[in-house]
């Protein structure tokens, strides 16, 4: 949260922070630097690969930018026109954010988990029964559906890790994780694959 403290010199009233990091917790821990008042949440779909520093590859497919739409905030209304008229940007506005978040991470928190450890695409894993076994119950226990998800599909967790770089393993399967420590929410299958890629979270690739 270096970047968030930093921000502070560089905020007007017209400055809108919009969030795009995966997780449930990101709006929260930016506010706690800046305040509320100028941070939106939002999620981004978007198949994307960094091929060196500086360089981002968009292979094509899902490229979609849901954000808050902060109860008719007019800086968000003029970020709204700005992305309709852009030729790769599509930005879908909501007025419930919280559930969109929670949306996502429960397709991520059990996609990640499985493209990430079993080091294969979502085609591969759903074809062989015992796999595709055990991505219905990550899938239940977070109640994501996988409808129309693409069969070459890799979560950015898994491209990390086949690269060595860092996970972030702690926002998604960490945080199913600890949600399951509460008294009648079990979830044994993420804390499996929580503690099965824990080695790996600061970028490993072996020993």
């Amino acid at each position: 949260m270096a970047a968030a403290r930093a921000l502070g010199p560089l905020l007007g009233p017209q400055t809108r922070i919009l969030t795009l990091q995966n997780g449930i917790d990101s709006i929260g821990l930016i506010q706690a630097h800046v305040g509320a008042t100028t941070v939106r949440g939002g999620v981004i779909y978007v198949s994307a690969v960094i091929d060196r520093p500086g360089v981002i590859r968009s292979p094509g497919g899902l490229s979609v930018i849901v954000a808050d739409a902060g109860s008719g905030d007019p800086v968000m209304a003029t970020f709204f026109d700005a992305c309709a008229r852009a030729t790769a940007l599509q930005a879908e506005p909501t007025d419930d954010i919280r559930s969109v978040l929670w949306e996502k991470f429960s397709a991520l928190r059990a996609l990640s988990a499985t493209t990430s450890l079993l080091r294969a695409p979502m085609g591969a894993i759903l074809a062989h029964p015992e796999t595709r076994a055990l991505q219905r119950q990550l899938v239940e226990e977070v109640m994501a559906k996988l409808a129309g998800m693409p069969a070459s599909f890799r979560s950015s967790m898994s491209k990390d890790l086949a690269r060595g770089k860092p996970l972030e393993l702690n926002w998604l399967s960490g945080r199913v994780h600890a949600l399951g420590q509460q008294p009648g929410v079990p979830t044994p299958a993420h804390n499996t694959f929580w503690r099965a890629l824990l080695l790996y979270v600061d970028g490993k690739t072996g020993f």
